[in-house]
């Protein structure tokens, strides 16, 4: 939990939001991060968040109703990007 902390202070410092922009993107970031991130202000850290394979699907889900297009978008490509490999598995 201190780590959590430590990260939301770093947030704090990043005026210019490159530094949760790339967190968003990062395929590494902890789930606990990402949510935090998609409740961002800034409409392109939460398009980060959208497009970031690892935002959990009801994130997804919420990013699809998001109050800017660009987000909404992303996260409705993303959910139909989902849905289309899982049709599409099968196993040998």
């Amino acid at each position: 939990m201190k780590m959590l902390e430590e990260v939301r202070f770093l947030f704090t410092m990043d005026v210019d939001g490159k530094l949760r922009r790339q967190t968003a993107q990062d395929p590494e970031t902890p789930l606990s991060l990402l949510l935090i991130l998609a409740t961002e202000d800034d409409w392109k850290i939460r398009l980060a968040v959208a497009k970031n394979d690892r935002t959990p699907k009801a994130t997804v889900k919420t990013l699809a109703e998001d109050t800017d297009a660009r987000v909404r978008v992303a996260a409705k490509c993303h959910l139909e990007a989902t849905e289309t490999v899982g049709n599409n598995l099968y196993f040998v």
